[in-house]
């Protein structure tokens, strides 16, 4: 029994530990956006391609981003798809296509979860 203890010690400050440095990985992650924010504004501003400091360069450079669509969406485009194939459209078929991009969570696998009583 004294092993369990121990254990369930440790877990518990690790889970503290964790708490506290997510917590400070937060703040940081937004300071970092709010510099990053200054530095295109000022190459905006400016019209530099670019700056360098200290060996390392500070450039703006044009990102791709994958937007999720909302679900109505997909039905829409779903639908007319079909018909523009001239396949009959069915709620249910729609949305049978639309479901098998979903992520499924088909695994269940055990956790410990820490609560007090």
């Amino acid at each position: 029994m004294s092993d369990i203890t121990g254990y369930v010690s440790e877990y518990k400050s690790i889970n503290l530990e964790l708490k506290r440095r997510q917590e400070s990985i937060r703040k940081l992650k937004k300071r970092k956006k709010e510099v990053e924010s200054y530095i295109l504004n000022y190459l905006q501003s400016t019209k530099y391609p670019g700056v360098k400091y200290q060996g390392t360069s500070f450039y703006k450079q044009l990102k791709n981003t994958k937007i999720s669509k909302k679900k109505n969406e997909k039905i829409k485009e779903c639908a007319d798809l079909l018909a523009q194939y001239n396949i009959p459209q069915s709620n249910d078929l729609i949305n049978k296509l639309v479901n098998t991009f979903t992520k499924k969570k088909d695994k269940q696998k055990p956790i410990i979860k820490m609560g007090t009583y």
